[in-house]
């Protein structure tokens, strides 16, 4: 006979009921709250423990690549902590089970799987568990309860289904979350068009750098956002969120210029929060010059990279230019700290839509007479009375400029740099490996031929050299000593044609390490290096250049020129230059001025050109040439490798083509072909 519960038990159990249903109250009201994920998730878990009695419970989260991982737990966890590597993978093959099916599952201690008959619940618990999916975000979760395996029938049931309404609570959390995920997101993205609409609005540089300044920083909800531009050297500050105005010989101003300009060369981000530890000396140098003005407590630098450089690039190009750096921007928070992560994505599209915005005005900018073709493009003012004479006056001025650059004719002249060099030179070579111990001269002074320059030492050499000598030394030794033997054969019957034989023997060997020396003798005196003309070292402090450096046979060490003879121009003509000056007759004449004397100027004329290009650093490549000058016996004011300017004549043209062939030419090769 079943007794039946006294009224205390029932009023206990009641009470255990409300309990449940309060809880299961508030985290239905705590579902319609704006907290974050780990909150709510870590309320579930406590609250579950607390109206359920279970000795544990947990929140398992499984990834898409099936990873299982621990979310949140309460209660005992001892269990697990003493479960081995494979007991815990079967464990999370488990959740994985339980999240593939979408049903809650009740596994008993020590269960097997009936297929494989491995264990399923190693532990002492009965484990209930419920998935809780979240198919919109891709995200799933499991909910573990631990409890004791003895209960009853009827409160497996009851938690169970309390499984089922937490259940529904998170698919409600998650429908809350979700909306208030895309509402946040179409806000987002109305603050993002307004943004693009507003930098794209002008074509104006200022009126660009102004609306991304502004709008760019509540886009990304910083404290401070600047705009600079970089010419390829320096960077420019053009707008100061919050500011109309600022002074550009501010100290803040001009440090955020050089940290800007530093990066901008450097072309990778800088992104800095709290100490600047760990960045290369002369960016750190910088970067703290800045913040003990500024006070920024997070600091990031991204280079600006021109928006259109990947589709204007040729996909057969094999090493293409990397983009080009257009300027900056500089993120600043000066109240809390802000990692690079968080703000990447936001900072990557602000970067990217700036970029193309200055480009674009940038680039409408330096169109060439922008002023006046937007003055052509209103052209009915151009035919209207009052306006027509002006109309004609300007058409006949524009006639007579083309009648003119078409047929009055003008010197055509190629502008080529060279360097200025005597005819007679030689470069003086290392005839054989070693470090160079003594230099002998010094620059600019005159020597003769067979005088000494250099003296190498070879320690390998003068090894082997040594090394040689002992041996011949040791072979004299030991003929001696068998010579003596010899002597003293006729006396010993047997041994004489032995002694013999290893006298002669011995004699070979000495031969052979005597020939040995001699060639290390004459590798040995290579190491001196004698000069192999009269004239005069042009090599720049060669005492404090060459001595200690080791050299190779074949390396140039010296140059000796005979400074008092004939100099004549090397000139490196560019291909693109080569075909006038072949037109310009034989042997053209030559004008000429050095850098170091540009009032002084020469006349020379072409004696040799060369008939193919090649690549001559610093000049590119380029149709070697040489000419003769005037004078060329004492070149006043000039010396060896002087720099020089010269105008190669090549007859006449038309003054036009004469002036802006380099123009028609660019047209012809680059836009026309």
């Amino acid at each position: 006979m079943i007794e039946k519960p006294t009224s205390a038990e029932q009023a206990q159990v009641e009470a255990v009921k409300q309990r449940i249903r309060q809880i299961l109250a508030e985290l239905k009201q705590l579902a319609k709250s704006e907290g974050s994920d780990h909150e709510f998730l870590g309320q579930l878990v406590a609250r579950t423990l607390e109206s359920t009695g279970a000795a544990g419970a947990t929140i398992w989260q499984v990834d898409e690549d099936g990873h299982v991982s621990v979310v949140h737990e309460a209660g005992t966890t001892a269990n697990k902590v003493d479960l081995d590597e494979d007991q815990l993978d079967m464990h999370s093959k488990l959740v994985r089970t339980v999240v593939a099916s979408g049903r809650p599952t009740l596994i008993e201690p020590q269960a097997r799987d009936q297929g494989s008959g491995e264990v399923l619940n190693p532990m002492a618990f009965l484990l209930l568990l419920k998935p809780l999916n979240d198919p919109a975000l891709h995200r799933h979760y499991v909910i573990e309860l631990l409890q004791r395996p003895d209960i009853a029938a009827a409160a497996r049931t009851g938690y169970m289904r309390y499984l089922e309404e937490i259940g529904e609570i998170f698919a409600s959390w998650q429908a809350r979350n979700q909306l208030r995920f895309q509402t946040t997101r179409q806000s987002e993205q109305q603050r993002l068009l307004g943004f693009v609409k507003d930098i794209h609005a002008s074509l104006d540089p200022r009126e660009v750098a102004y609306a991304a300044a502004n709008d760019g920083r509540l886009l990304v909800e910083c404290d401070r956002l600047s705009v600079l531009s970089f010419d390829g050297r320096s960077a420019k500050v053009l707008s100061v969120s919050g500011q109309d105005d600022f002074d550009n010989r501010s100290n803040v101003v001009r440090r955020q210029q050089d940290l800007a300009s530093a990066v901008c060369r450097n072309r990778q981000p800088l992104w800095l929060t709290g100490q600047s530890e760990g960045l290369p000396r002369v960016i750190k140098h910088l970067v703290d010059d800045y913040l003990n003005d500024s006070h920024a407590r997070t600091l990031g630098v991204i280079p600006l990279m021109q928006g259109d450089e990947d589709r204007d690039r040729d996909p057969d190009e094999r090493d293409p230019e990397p983009p080009k750096v257009t300027g900056a921007l500089v993120f600043e928070w000066f109240g809390q700290d802000v990692s690079e992560q968080q703000a990447a994505a936001q900072v990557e599209v602000l970067s990217d839509h700036v970029a193309r915005a200055l480009a674009n005005a940038d680039t409408y900018k330096s169109i060439f007479l922008m002023p006046l073709w937007r003055t052509i493009g209103k052209w009915r003012w151009l035919i209207q009375a009052r306006t027509l004479p002006k109309t004609i006056a300007v058409l006949a001025a524009l006639l007579f400029l083309t009648l003119f650059f078409t047929l009055f004719p003008w010197p055509l002249n190629m502008r080529v740099e060279g360097v200025l060099q005597p005819v007679e030179q030689q470069n003086v070579y290392a005839r054989i490996d070693g470090v160079i111990e003594t230099v002998f001269v010094e620059h600019n002074q005159p020597v003769n031929k067979g005088d000494k320059l250099l003296e190498l030492r070879n320690d390998e050499l003068e090894y082997k050299l040594t090394t040689a000598e002992r041996q011949l030394k040791e072979i004299g030794e030991k003929i001696r000593w068998t010579i003596a033997e010899l002597s003293l054969s006729s006396q010993m019957e047997g041994q004489e044609d032995q002694i013999a034989a290893t006298l002669a023997d011995l004699r070979q060997q000495q031969i052979t390490v005597d020939e040995q020396i001699k060639m290390l003798e004459k590798m040995k005196s290579k190491l001196e290096i004698r000069s192999p003309i009269d004239g005069t070292i042009v090599s720049w402090d060669p005492q404090r250049q060459l001595t200690e450096r080791p050299v190779s046979r074949q390396d140039v060490v010296l140059v000796i020129a005979a400074v008092n003879s004939d100099w004549q121009l090397e000139l490196f003509i560019p291909e693109r230059k080569y075909g006038h000056v072949l037109g310009g007759g034989k042997d053209p004449k030559v004008t000429f001025f050095s850098a170091t004397d540009p009032n002084t100027s020469y006349q020379g004329q072409i004696t040799r050109l060369e008939t193919h290009a090649s690549d001559h650093p610093p000049y590119g490549s380029s149709v070697r040439a040489f000419a003769n000058f005037e004078d060329s016996k004492e070149p006043l004011g000039l010396y060896v490798g002087a720099a020089v300017t010269a105008k190669i004549h090549c007859g006449t043209s038309s003054i036009g083509y004469a002036w802006f062939h380099e123009l028609f030419e660019f047209v012809q090769s680059r836009l026309l072909f």
